[in-house]
C-alpha cells in the first residue's frame, strides 16, 4: 500500500523522458524511459508507494532510498552508498534526492556531508519498500522502481520483458530492462536464488511471452502462454529474477550461422568475436558468457545443446539426469533424451539453481537417487570416486579435435598440445584431491569385449548406434510437433503456403516424416541396448554392499556397510580450437547428419548428468582479425544417472578449493 508523505522541495530538474506503449495479447501497458547520468533506464509498470509533495520544472526526479533500517549516523550513510555502488544499476545520479527513514514526527534529523548536493527528506516511520534507485513522478509523488536498459550486443536476447506483475514484452530491439539487485533481499532457505537474474530460452513457456522455438511464424501463429513451465516457476518462487528470453535455432535443431537465415546468429564473446556460439542453445550460452549483470541462463539439452555451447562459450553447462528438471511446457524434441539444462559461470551458482530446478522431481530415478544420496550424506568420508579417463582407440589417426583424449600411445598433434597441458594439470590435481588415478577407458574397444548379444549387435559401436539419433528426434519431432504446427499455419493463414523453416532443418524434419515405424522400433531396440551397456558397464550406480569382519561371518555378527566406487568418467568438451562463423560444421556433401559415434550419446542414451566445467584458455591467432586471442578449453564430467546432487557438489567443492575457477564475461575466461 502507498504511503504518502509530506515534503519541503519545491522545484528539482530532469530530462529526457520517453513514453511507449507494449501489449501482449490482449494486455497493454505504457512503459516510461529516463535518462539518469547518461544511461537509460525503464520505470516499472507500478508504483510502490507515494509522496505527499509534488515537483516543479521536471516529470520525474531520480531518488535513492536508504532503507527502513539504515542508522542516521553518516559512517551507515557511507556504507550504504558503498554498498550502491557496487549495483550495475544505481549511479549517483540517483542521488538528486535522498529519501531516509524518520523517527521524528517533525522529520527534522542532520544532514549528513555526503549529501550535500543531494535533496534530503527523511520520511516518519520509513517506507516499507527495499532500499535502491527510484524514480519520482512530479505531478503526483508516486514512487518507481527502475530498471537499467542494457544493451545487447550480442544479439543473444528476443526479448527482455517489462517488469510487471504480469509478464509483457519489452518490444526494443538489444536492450534488456534489468532491475537493480537492491531491490532483492539476502539469499534465504526460501529463496535461495534471491536476487540473481536469468534468461530463459525461446522454446520453454512463460507466462505472458510468446513461445518462438526459433520461428517467427511459429511465435505469430499461437498466443502467449497462460502458465509459465513448471522449472522456471521454481526458479522464480526461489527469488531469481526473469529478465528476458534468448534466441534458439529453429526447432532446437543443430544449424551453423551459415545455415540461419531468418532471426541473427548470437555472437560468441571469447576470442576475436568471430567463433561460433555453436547451435540450438546458442542465445542461452552466448549471454551468459557475454554479460557480466546476467548471473544464468536456461537451455535445453536433446544432443548436445547445452555441453557444446558451454564448451566453445567457456562456461559450466549442467545436463542433468534425465528426468530430473521438469520439462513440462517446453519443445520437446524427443522426449527420451530432452533436459532442461543450465548456463553459469561458476560452478557454485550451477549448484544452487541445480538444486532449485531438480527439487521436487518425481520418478523411479529419485527413489533410486535418494536411497544412494543419503548413503552418501551419512559416509561422506567414504566416498570413492572411480575416475575414468576416456581415449581415442590406439589405431585411430589423430584429428584436430577428438572426441576423447589421445591414447597413451599416441602423442598428441602439436595443435593439441596447449589444451593438453591444460587438461593434464587439472586431471592430476583431480587425482591428487580424490585420492585416485586414471582408468585408461577406450570405450570401442570395451564395446566390442563386453556389448551385450555379440550375434545380433554390430562390433562397430559408431555403426551400431548411426541412425539411432536421426530416426527418435526427427521421426518424433515430425509427428508430434512439425506436422501438427503446418497444418495449423496452413489452416489459419490460407494462401499463404507453407511456414518457413530453414532448408537444413526442413530436410532433416522431412526426413522425420519419412521414417518408418519399423525404422523407429529398431532405433529405439539400439536405444535400450546401447543405454544399458552405458549404464551397467561404464555408469554403473553405487549400492550399498554388506561386508562382514572375518571374526563377525564365523559368528554371524552384523553386517557392515560399504560403499561401491562412483565412476566418474571424464572426455574433453572444447580444444581451443578455432570454429569460426563461416565454416560449415562437418558433413560431407549432401549429407544431412555427420555420420559417426556421438560423444554426447553417453548422456542422452543413458539418461546420466553430463556437467561440462571450464578450465582455462589457449592462444590464437585470428585469421579474421589478424590478432591474438584466446579460445576455452573445457571438459566434461559423467556420473551414473540419479547422482546430480553428488556432481554439483563436486564441481563446487573443486571451485572452492581452487581447481576449478570462476569465468568471467566478455572475450577472456580469467581477469
Amino acid at each position: 500500500m502507498s504511503k504518502r508523505v509530506k515534503l519541503d522541495v519545491e522545484e528539482a530538474t530532469f530530462q529526457d523522458t520517453v513514453h511507449r506503449t507494449v501489449s501482449s495479447g490482449s494486455r497493454s501497458i505504457t512503459t516510461t524511459i529516463i535518462n539518469v547520468d547518461g544511461k537509460p533506464y525503464l520505470l516499472h509498470a507500478e508504483d510502490i508507494a507515494t509522496l505527499e509533495q509534488t515537483f516543479q520544472h521536471c516529470e520525474f526526479l531520480p531518488a535513492t532510498y536508504f532503507g527502513d533500517d539504515i542508522a542516521t549516523g553518516t559512517d551507515a550513510t557511507a556504507e550504504m552508498l558503498a554498498k550502491l555502488a557496487e549495483d550495475d544499476v544505481w549511479s549517483p545520479g540517483f542521488m538528486s534526492l535522498a529519501i531516509y527513514p524518520s523517527n521524528d514526527p517533525k522529520g527534522k534529523q542532520p544532514v549528513q556531508p555526503e549529501l550535500s548536493n543531494a535533496l534530503v527528506v527523511h520520511v516518519l516511520g520509513g517506507l516499507a519498500i527495499p532500499p535502491g534507485p527510484y524514480a519520482v513522478h512530479a505531478a503526483t509523488g508516486n514512487l518507481y522502481p527502475v530498471s537499467r536498459l542494457m544493451p545487447d550486443p550480442s544479439n543473444a536476447f528476443i526479448r527482455g520483458i517489462v517488469p510487471n506483475s504480469y509478464k509483457v514484452p519489452f518490444n526494443r530491439l538489444q536492450l534488456i530492462p534489468v532491475p537493480s539487485r537492491a531491490y532483492s533481499g539476502k539469499p534465504t532457505r526460501k529463496s535461495p536464488l534471491s536476487g540473481l537474474r536469468f534468461g530463459v530460452k525461446d522454446n520453454i513457456n512463460i507466462s505472458g511471452l510468446q513461445t518462438g522455438n526459433g520461428s517467427e511464424d511459429y511465435r505469430s501463429l499461437y498466443p502467449p502462454p497462460d502458465e509459465t513451465a513448471p522449472c522456471i516457476q521454481l526458479l522464480l518462487d526461489a527469488g531469481a529474477v526473469l529478465v528476458g528470453k534468448l534466441r534458439c535455432t529453429q526447432w532446437c535443431d543443430g544449424q551453423d550461422p551459415l545455415e540461419r537465415f531468418e532471426e541473427v546468429t548470437p555472437t560468441n564473446p571469447r576470442g576475436d568475436g568471430w567463433q561460433k556460439p555453436s547451435s540450438s542453445s546458442s542465445g542461452s550460452a552466448s549471454a551468459c558468457a557475454s554479460y557480466a549483470w546476467l548471473d544464468f541462463t536456461v537451455g535445453s539439452d536433446t544432443g548436445g545443446s547445452i555441453r557444446h555451447p558451454a564448451g566453445v562459450n567457456g562456461l559450466f553447462g549442467i545436463r542433468p539426469s534425465l528426468n530430473a528438471i521438469n520439462t513440462f511446457g517446453t519443445l520437446v524434441c524427443f522426449r527420451e533424451f530432452d533436459t532442461i539444462g543450465i548456463f553459469t559461470r561458476s560452478a557454485s551458482v550451477a549448484s544452487s539453481v541445480g538444486k532449485v530446478m531438480m527439487d521436487g522431481v518425481d520418478g523411479d530415478i529419485w527413489r533410486v537417487a535418494e536411497e544412494v544420496e543419503g548413503l552418501m550424506a551419512e559416509e561422506k568420508k567414504r566416498w570413492k570416486f572411480k575416475l575414468l579417463y576416456a581415449v581415442e582407440p590406439s589405431s585411430e589417426a589423430p584429428t584436430s579435435a577428438p572426441k576423447f583424449f589421445p591414447h597413451p600411445d599416441a602423442a598428441p598433434l602439436e595443435s593439441q598440445i596447449p589444451a593438453a597441458n591444460i587438461f593434464e594439470i587439472f586431471l592430476s590435481r583431480l587425482e591428487a584431491h580424490l585420492d585416485v588415478q586414471r582408468q585408461v577407458v577406450d570405450l570401442y574397444s570395451r564395446w566390442r569385449e563386453t556389448r551385450p548379444d555379440p550375434e545380433s549387435t554390430d562390433a562397430d559401436l559408431a555403426k551400431y548406434t548411426a541412425n539411432m539419433y536421426p530416426n527418435l528426434v526427427y521421426g518424433s519431432m515430425a509427428y508430434d510437433e512439425y506436422l501438427d504446427f503446418v497444418h495449423d499455419f496452413q489452416s489459419r493463414r490460407p494462401g499463404r503456403g507453407r511456414p518457413f523453416v530453414e532448408p537444413t532443418t526442413r530436410a532433416r524434419l522431412e526426413y522425420g516424416a519419412d521414417v518408418t515405424d519399423e525404422a523407429m522400433e529398431r532405433a529405439r531396440d539400439v536405444l535400450d541396448v546401447f543405454g544399458t551397456w552405458v549404464k551397467t558397464e561404464l555408469l554403473p550406480a553405487p549400492a550399498r554392499r554388506g561386508t562382514r569382519g572375518d571374526e563377525d561371518q564365523d559368528a554371524g555378527g552384523p553386517e557392515k556397510t560399504a560403499v561401491q566406487e562412483i565412476p566418474l568418467l571424464v572426455y574433453p568438451q572444447a580444444w581451443g580450437r578455432p570454429q569460426y562463423r563461416d565454416e560449415v560444421a562437418r558433413r560431407e556433401p549432401g549429407k544431412l547428419f555427420w555420420e559417426g559415434f556421438s560423444v554426447y550419446s553417453l548422456s542422452y542414451g543413458s539418461g546420466c548428468p553430463d556437467y561440462v566445467v571450464p578450465l582455462g584458455e589457449v592462444e590464437f591467432t585470428s585469421r579474421v582479425t589478424g590478432a591474438s586471442a584466446h579460445l576455452p578449453v573445457a571438459i566434461s564430467l559423467l556420473v551414473p544417472r540419479g547422482m546430480d546432487e553428488v556432481l554439483l557438489g563436486l564441481i563446487a567443492e573443486l571451485e572452492e578449493v581452487g581447481i576449478l575457477r570462476e569465468v568471467a564475461a566478455g572475450d577472456r575466461l580469467f581477469r
